[in-house]
């Protein structure tokens, strides 16, 4: 599998040869005869060598490494014929990844000599970058909330890797500060870190240390000193911290999300692509919100739903991140640390309200300000509450859960927002739920049924006409391990029927009830394999097994005993 951390550096000329010569002795080789095979690997070795021996953290050699490591990409294409990641566990990590490491890491360096040749070049010394990060933010008048100061490294850096560390002049730095290994190589380059008096070999955070602390003088540029660090440098099996409890692999760094919906990419002019795992949200004419599939907007709107998310800690749990934009543009999608935050959806942009928003078939249940990027005011969720309330998208039971006295409170939306009762109009119960719960029930009871079902004397079974078929064995393995599997995949979207009637279409097809012209299970398979994915990291999918199934005889004992169940089943009343 290809390397997804672009700020990642090549391996050495050393290990990419080790990796080399056992290949060689092995049967897995390279294309082309030994004799230009063995002057590509000269050259590459060659090539990768040189390219570590030039200045990392020199601004001026930046795209001269950037053409360095394209033209190592190439050879290291040109040795495998464009095949090594096809046979990434026969060729082996570091050689099968070469290629793509080396353009990865290129295009990044490209991209960090464009910052500090534009937006960067406001905080290229050491002591602009702490000023831009202690400035407090820009008067908004209260309308919007603003990106908060300590999550502006995450904003400029280049890769957005994941930082949050707040630079208070009166509060003194602790180890709470520098729990993750972006902010520890920030306390390292800063110089707020010393070695334990006790023990050389751990660091501990400076007693009475700020930012006032830092000598800004002697600090180089921050993405610059980056390079020559694990984070850049080191392998998986890297590790940096300080030497005690806390430890951190450069594999544990993640880059965050950062949409073009941002003042930049407007900017930029021209349409704005779709991005995955991000979703835009309308509260529509019939009073519940729907969602416009971004990627693909023939596809239609649908119910919106965040019943199967895991949401935000326990208290907003099943509920999907939301940013209400300056333009009053609803987006939201799945929260996720270090990789979706609420900066995420417009790029570090102001925002009218940020929080968590929990939906259950389009109606909204909760709403909160919980954003550790922005922390709206309460004013600011009132006025997100007010606009939802006017499209009547509240269920009656809905509340909203904001910050007051520096802690979370719940208040009904009623009272928040100071009226007599929620203008908007009643959910209607979920009744898909328990049917397909009923129908899961009655299914494992006729694979129970039918496991059950033969006699010691085989000329019963024939008189009583229980036969048990190839269609029959085949649909048993399938009922017994897939269906239940498909019942919670559709469980997880119970507003649209063509995507919760799955499973029934799979019962019907069996027991043949799918009138004159029955769709077949391939059929069944493939739409389901085609429904538009859910909001969320997971993209669930019914299983393949579907396609291999066939009908049931009529009359056998499968079909006889699961047609008995199905009798039984009560189906819901449409959406």
């Amino acid at each position: 599998m290809p390397p997804t951390q672009p700020w990642r550096d090549i391996p050495p000329a050393s290990a990419v040869q080790a990796e080399l010569q056992r290949l060689d002795g092995g049967n897995r080789r390279p294309p082309g005869n030994t004799q230009q095979r063995t002057a590509l690997k000269a050259v590459i070795l060659s090539q990768i060598d040189a390219y570590h021996r030039v200045p990392k953290d020199a601004l001026f050699m930046l795209k001269t490494r950037a053409g360095m490591l394209h033209s190592i990409a190439s050879a290291a294409r040109q040795l495998w014929g464009g095949d090594a990641r096809a046979r990434f566990s026969e060729i082996g990590p570091v050689v099968a990844t070469l290629s793509d490491k080396a353009t990865l890491k290129a295009n990044y360096i490209e991209k960090l000599h464009a910052f500090y040749e534009g937006e960067g070049r406001g905080v290229f010394r050491g002591e602009d970058l702490l000023n831009f990060l202690k400035s407090p933010p820009h008067a908004a008048g209260g309308v919007l909330a603003n990106l908060q100061r300590g999550c502006r490294m995450e904003r400029i850096d280049p890769a957005h890797r994941a930082f949050e560390v707040h630079l208070d002049p009166n509060t003194p730095f602790t180890t709470d500060d520098f729990q993750c290994g972006m902010n520890f190589a920030f306390a390292q380059w800063c110089g707020c870190l010393m070695n334990h008096p006790a023990d050389d070999s751990v660091q501990i955070v400076r007693p009475n240390f700020t930012v006032n602390n830092i000598d800004t003088a002697s600090l180089p540029p921050f993405f610059l000193w980056l390079e020559n660090h694990p984070i850049c440098l080191g392998a998986d099996t890297t590790s940096f911290g300080d030497g005690g409890i806390t430890n951190f692999s450069p594999a544990e760094v993640t880059g965050v999300l950062y949409s073009p919906y941002g003042q930049a990419g407007r900017a930029a002019g021209g349409r704005i692509p779709a991005v995955e795992g991000i979703h835009w949200l309308l509260p529509s004419s019939n009073s519940v919100v729907v969602e416009m599939p971004l990627d693909d907007p023939k596809d239609g709107m649908r119910l919106f739903d965040t019943m199967h998310l895991p949401g935000k800690g326990h208290e907003e749990k099943q509920s999907a991140a939301y940013v209400w934009t300056k333009c009053g543009t609803l987006l939201a999608g799945e929260h996720a640390a270090g990789e979706l935050h609420h900066s995420s959806f417009v790029a570090g942009d102001d925002v009218r309200c940020a929080g968590m928003i929990r939906i259950a078939s389009g109606k909204v249940e909760m709403i909160s300000s919980n954003s550790g990027h922005y922390r709206p005011s309460e004013a600011n969720l009132r006025q997100f509450a007010s606009w939802l309330n006017d499209r009547q998208v509240f269920s009656p039971s809905a509340f909203a859960r904001f910050f007051r006295g520096g802690a979370l409170v719940n208040e009904d939306i009623p009272a928040f927002l100071g009226l007599g009762a929620v203008t908007g109009r009643f959910a209607k119960p979920n009744r898909v739920t328990p049917a397909l719960d009923q129908l899961g029930q009655l299914v494992a009871t006729a694979v129970t049924r039918y496991n059950e079902s033969e006699t010691k004397v085989k000329a019963f079974n024939f008189m009583r006409n229980l036969t048990k078929s190839t269609e029959s064995k085949d649909a048993v393995a399938y009922l017994q391990n897939d269906f239940p599997r498909d019942i919670a995949v559709a469980k997880l979207n119970t507003s649209e029927e063509q995507w919760w009637t799955v499973p029934v279409k799979v019962i019907e097809t069996l027991l043949g009830l799918g009138g004159p012209k029955p769709v077949s299970f391939a059929e069944i398979q493939s739409k389901a394999q085609n429904l538009s994915p859910l909001i969320g990291k997971s993209n669930p999918r019914f299983s393949t097994g579907i396609g291999r199934l066939a009908p049931l005889k009529n009359p056998s004992t499968m079909h006889t005993i699961l047609s008995e169940e199905w009798r039984k089943w009560q189906r819901p009343p449409t959406v």
